[in-house]
């Protein structure tokens, strides 16, 4: 037969794991139903008693085992009914990621082996290596709600390092956060996996168990990657805590790094609650007709409504309203409101016919005798403000479109979507088409109300009808800081016109680290990575394995960031080193005076 391929998922220190073997059997090696198959796994395995207690956690070419049997490191099981292997044929043994079956050994490894011998090919057959690395964990998690208010619908941001040996893949692997107590997960957290998204990308699958959720992971995560997780706020999502408090945190951990770290603290305030962000439908959707609009939202926590109560829709200024609104030309969740509303400009004061419970929803329809007329200029983003006398913090609703009669944009804009990165902040917006786009402008606040500032104007596609995809990197930024982004397009009249805000906050580093380097062994050069949370002096030498400097890589002062600082093998005076063993060291001074750190690495050098 062929040396087995082996494959461990995951393949970290003392970690349950999924082992598949896979093999040709030989010229003769024929297998057929009660014909055996003897694994011999290395020292260190574990082998628990489910291996033997429940063999259907076993498959034979995907079909669950009847019988399989244990002897010290050695797993023999036999070939199920309905199953049988020609000769030279391919077979894959599965043994399960499940309770009580194969742990991985304590100590890391780059050539551990199994061997594997079956019943008809008696010698046993060493399999090619296969690599187990040391178990790591995720970094502490910061946790961002908005709105922070108990008892509302919030969008979460939950922003992590994956880490050394923590790599995400796309498809099968998952990130696994369990929310505190008090906070309640709606379906749509399951049902809409599409409301929550990972590096930007939305989540295919996302599975809830009591207060965890399990997102299987849209995009692939290096070692050491950002993560930033996003739960929108939408209806049925998720509502935080009806108690405030300072010392909330989640507990974050990865189908790869298994171990639940807990988050910062982030806090709930008690102050007040709100109604949740309206979506606005609008029909017909073109320039300058009167239209329909029906605007849905939930009032919040302690937001209900008795009949009389004041429902305020603020509409855009390019939306005209008029003076006056006849009786009978407003509904609220289906029932006409009999009484006229007050007009102010652009807002409109409706008294609600009926009561409408906490946390209930509300579909408010003016129909088209109404009297409200689209604005005059096609675009994106436009917006209204909803809010109600119980709950009188206005909240700005999700972006609707108006369009030009044949349906057009001038710019057709997909998704505006801002993801905190390490040490920086990712913008990306994508268009469906442009027409007339001279250039965008990218402007930037501290509060989301502002005053904004510009920071970037990339150039527009003029016309086309193709798609583009923008970026923009913001590294202008400070741990700890939300920071707000408003984009406008502008055309070549100079007209801007002004799309969704979007916010989110840099990765920072928690706390100090020298990270080992890659690639490891090396030739001719390698990269370190290091962390700092905080500012200070760095100093950051090479020295051989009889203690002699051989270059100082970094010695200066620098800011709280993630560095990567490349060797190329040489000295201070240029020359290249020879093979082996070196050491780097890095030493960190506080300039605070909040104290240090120093940590020390190895590194091979191959020439």
């Amino acid at each position: 037969m062929t040396p087995a391929n082996v494959t461990v998922n995951p393949n970290k220190t003392s970690l349950l794991a999924q082992y598949t073997v896979a093999f040709n059997v030989g010229a003769g090696g024929a297998l057929t139903a009660g014909s055996t198959i003897a694994i011999a796994f290395p020292s260190g395995t574990t082998l628990g008693s489910a291996v033997s207690g429940t063999p259907g956690n076993t498959t034979v070419e995907g079909t669950a085992a009847s019988s399989v049997s244990v002897s010290g490191q050695e797993v023999t099981v036999t070939v199920p009914s309905g199953v049988s292997v020609s000769n030279n044929g391919s077979v894959s043994v599965v043994f399960a990621n499940a309770a009580n079956m194969i742990a991985n050994p304590s100590t890391a490894g780059t050539s551990y082996q199994t061997t594997v011998k079956t019943s008809v090919e008696p010698s046993a057959v060493n399999s090619n290596t296969y690599s187990i690395f040391e178990t790591s964990t995720v970094t502490q998690a910061t946790v961002t709600p908005n709105p922070t208010s108990s008892g509302n619908l919030s969008q979460y941001t939950i922003a992590f390092d994956v880490g050394d040996n923590g790599a995400l893949a796309l498809g099968s692997d998952s990130i696994v956060i369990t929310f505190p107590s008090g906070t309640t997960l709606g379906s749509a957290v399951q049902n809409t996996p599409g409301n929550t998204t990972i590096n930007g990308t939305p989540a295919t699958s996302v599975s809830v168990s009591g207060l965890q959720v399990t997102i299987t992971t849209p995009v692939a995560i290096e070692n050491n990657g950002s993560v930033s997780v996003v739960f929108a706020n939408a209806p049925d999502m998720i509502t935080n805590p009806t108690t405030a408090g300072s010392n909330k945190t989640v507990a974050v951990s990865t189908s790869q790094e298994p171990t639940s770290i807990s988050s910062d603290t982030y806090t709930i305030t008690s102050s007040g609650t709100f109604v949740t962000t309206a979506n606005v439908s609008v029909d017909p959707d073109t320039v300058s007709r009167t239209a329909s609009y029906t605007i849905q939202f939930y009032v919040g926590a302690n937001g209900a409504l008795l009949a009389g109560d004041q429902i305020t829709v603020a509409f855009p200024e390019a939306t005209t309203v008029p003076g006056s609104i006849g009786t009978g030309s407003i509904q609220v969740n289906t029932v006409v409101c009999t009484a006229a509303p007050q007009i102010s400009g652009d807002t409109v004061t409706l008294y609600t016919p009926r009561s409408i419970d906490v946390n209930g929803e509300v579909s408010v329809v003016f129909l088209p005798d109404a009297g409200i007329v689209n604005p005059s200029v096609a675009a994106e983003g436009y917006t209204l403000d909803v809010s109600t006398n119980i709950e009188p913090s206005a909240i700005t609703s999700n972006s609707y479109s108006i369009y030009n009669e044949d349906g057009s944009l001038p710019v057709e804009l997909a998704y505006f979507a801002a993801c905190g990165e390490r040490g920086g902040i990712a913008l990306r917006w994508r268009t469906e088409s442009e027409t007339n786009n001279l250039r965008w402008v990218l402007e930037r606040s501290t509060e989301p109300e502002g005053p904004y500032e510009v920071i970037a104007c990339p150039r527009g596609q003029g016309s086309t009808p193709q798609p583009t995809d923008y970026l923009f990197q913001d590294r202008d930024v400070k741990p700890d800081q939300v920071y707000f982004y408003r984009l406008a397009d502008q055309d070549f009249d100079g007209t801007l016109t002004y799309h969704e805000i979007v916010s989110a906050s840099a990765v920072f580093p928690k706390a100090y680290r020298l990270r080992q380097n890659y690639p490891n062994p090396f030739n001719p050069a390698t990269t370190i990575e290091y962390d700092l949370p905080r500012a200070g002096s760095v100093l950051l030498e090479i020295y051989n394995m009889a203690g002699q400097k051989v270059r100082t890589l970094v010695d200066k002062r620098q800011e709280a960031a993630f560095y990567s600082v490349l060797w190329d093998s040489r000295d201070e005076a240029g020359r290249e080193v020879g093979s082996g063993v070196y050491i780097y060291h890095l030493v960190v001074r506080d300039s605070d005076g909040g104290g240090g750190f120093r940590a020390v690495k190895r590194m091979v050098m191959v020439r």
